[in-house]
């Protein structure tokens, strides 16, 4: 560092009028030779910088390679199902659009022996719908001591203001118990299956229908119906 400093004063002070390295006072002489070394450390080490960084080293990418797709027939590419003839042309077929299935209300004919007694009882509070209704749960049997039941109750319906249980059927011992046609239908019909297919005709089964009021002339009014409706 010595022999750099007088090598640069030596060509510096060679120069007419300049003198970087000397001033008049000594303070001055001072601060200009400090500020030189600062400059040539600078300078020294910009220059080791350069020499010793290496550049950076680039990511190298391998190529993928690509891998090619065989289609078979039976196939299914963006929900469309591949066929491949015997050329080897690929055909994609189109899925036929899928129907929902709707569920069909029963279109059981109701027996014409129940439909004219039905028709001919003064008063009778059984509509189409209704009809319809019990058709979907009953089969001709059981509507047929159904509608036998709604007459010794309540005479069809006439002397009830309920607007569905012609039946005096209090499910789970519901007594205000009136719910829509479709589902009056369905407790009825299920009830009355499995529990009072021989009613009228079975003391036992009528009394318990009945809870034992006035048996005698329940039964008389239910075989008087029951029978008029021969199927």
């Amino acid at each position: 560092m010595k022999n750099i400093f007088s090598y640069v004063k030596s060509k510096l002070g060679g120069i007419k009028g300049v003198n970087l390295l000397d001033g008049k006072r000594r303070g001055e002489v001072i601060f200009r030779r400090v500020f030189l070394l600062v400059i040539l450390y600078i300078l020294l080490y910009l220059v080791i910088r350069l020499v010793t960084v290496k550049p950076q080293e680039q990511a190298v990418i391998e190529p993928v390679e690509a891998v090619e797709t065989v289609l078979q027939s039976g196939d299914v590419v963006n929900g469309q199902k591949v066929e491949i003839d015997e050329s080897g042309k690929v055909w994609y077929i189109q899925p036929e659009p899928v129907t929902p299935v709707v569920e069909q209300a029963s279109t059981r004919v109701i027996p014409d022996s129940i439909t004219r007694y039905i028709a001919s009882y003064p008063g009778a509070r059984f509509n189409q719908e209704y009809l319809n209704s019990l058709a979907k749960y009953c089969d001709n049997e059981t509507l047929r001591v159904v509608i036998a039941i709604s007459v010794s109750e309540t005479s069809m319906g006439r002397n009830t203001n309920r607007k569905s249980n012609f039946y005096g059927y209090f499910y789970k011992n519901n007594r205000q118990y009136d719910p829509s046609y479709d589902e009056m239908s369905r407790v009825i019909c299920n009830g009355i299956s499995k529990s009072y297919m021989q009613i009228g005709r079975n003391t036992q089964v009528t009394s318990k229908y009945t809870g034992n009021d006035r048996v005698s002339s329940w039964t008389n009014n239910f075989m008087s119906a029951y029978n008029a409706m021969p199927i």
